[in-house]
């Protein structure tokens, strides 16, 4: 699915600039290709909008796209590879629990995780970018079960306050 950069979706949608409706593509088993439109009139992924799109390999998310939110992409168990665009400052509860994910690419402009869980048992391999984010809290259950992650290093970012309950537990274990 490619929307043309001036289509403006009204009612009932994904994506939004206000109230988050979210649910438009939950559960589309055959999508597997999502380019968002690069207007700036959109900023804001809703709530379960690809969630359990489990043939989603690809999704391409435009600067203008702030926000993400609660479950986006929980088990898109075929995209492997989620970057959030530089402007983007917050990700939301669940946002990619229980995907394909193995390579994740966060911000700088990265301010909030909400929730608890957001990329929970995910087959991680590589994060990119978490030492340069603004984050001051990674909460509970954040990245916990990344059992295949091959990094022996994991930067942290500097303004980082707190870290929540178990959220790096089993990261490594075979």
């Amino acid at each position: 699915v490619e929307f043309a950069s001036d289509y403006n979706p009204k009612g009932y949608i994904g994506w939004q600039t206000t109230a988050d409706k979210g649910y438009w593509f939950n559960g589309c088993a055959s999508l597997k290709t999502v380019i968002l439109p690069t207007t700036s009139t959109h900023t804001y992924i809703g709530s379960k909008t690809f969630n359990s799109c489990t043939s989603l390999e690809e999704i391409v998310i435009p600067s203008c796209f702030t926000s993400i939110g609660e479950a986006a992409f929980e088990k898109c168990t075929a995209l492997t590879e989620l970057t959030s665009p530089e402007g983007c400052t917050t990700l939301g509860n669940c946002v990619a629990k229980n995907a394909g994910i193995k390579k994740l690419t966060l911000p700088t402009t990265l301010t909030t995780l909400n929730g608890s869980e957001n990329f929970w048992g995910c087959p991680m391999e590589e994060i990119v970018g978490l030492g340069d984010t603004q984050l001051t809290s990674i909460p509970k259950y954040c990245f916990r079960g990344y059992t295949n992650y091959k990094g022996e290093t994991l930067v942290l970012p500097n303004t980082l306050e707190t870290i929540g309950h178990q959220c790096l537990a089993d990261m490594g274990k075979d």
